[in-house]
C-alpha cells in the first residue's frame, strides 16, 4: 500500500502532466495572436466613480440626458464625487485633463434629474468647443495632451 506522501506526489505530478498544454509543430504555426486592439477602440463611456448614493443617481440620470443630448458622443468622460458634510457633494464631470462640469449639489437644491439634464447641455457644448479648437490648434511639435 502506498503512503499518503507519495499518494499526494503522485497526484501533484498526474495535475501537472494533464494541465501542461500539448501542441503539435502544426497548432504552434496556426496560432496568431492579435494585438491590433487599442484603447481608441472603446469610446463614448461614461464611467462613475461616485460614492453616495446621489452621486450614483446624478450619474445615472447624466449619462441618460447625454445620449439624449449627444448620441454619437466619442470622448470618454468620468463622474466623480467628493461628499462633505457641511457643504455637500462636490460632483465633477472630467474628459481627460479638462473638467467640463462641476456643481455643489445640496439637498437642498432640488431635483437631481434637472442638475442632470443641465450638466449634459453644458458638457456636451464644451465638447464640441473642444473637438472645434483640436481643428484649429497648431500641434505641429506637441501631443494632444500637452497644449
Amino acid at each position: 500500500m502506498l503512503s499518503t506522501q507519495a499518494l499526494r506526489l503522485a497526484l501533484i505530478l498526474c495535475t501537472i502532466i494533464f494541465s501542461y498544454p500539448c501542441f503539435s509543430q502544426e497548432d504552434n504555426n496556426s496560432i496568431e495572436i492579435n494585438n491590433s486592439f487599442s484603447l481608441d477602440e472603446i469610446s463614448g463611456i461614461v464611467i462613475d466613480k461616485a460614492i453616495t448614493v446621489k452621486g450614483h443617481q446624478f450619474h445615472r440620470h447624466f449619462s441618460d440626458q447625454l445620449l439624449l443630448i449627444a448620441p454619437s458622443m466619442k470622448e470618454n468622460l468620468i463622474v466623480y464625487e467628493r461628499p462633505s458634510p457641511r457643504w455637500g457633494n462636490l460632483i465633477w464631470v472630467q474628459h481627460e485633463a479638462n473638467r467640463l462640469f462641476s456643481i455643489f449639489w445640496n439637498p437642498r437644491m432640488g431635483d437631481m434629474h434637472s442638475i442632470a439634464e443641465t450638466a449634459a447641455q453644458q458638457v456636451a457644448q464644451k465638447l464640441k468647443k473642444l473637438r472645434l479648437s483640436e481643428l484649429f490648434s497648431d500641434t505641429f511639435d506637441l501631443e494632444k495632451s500637452e497644449f
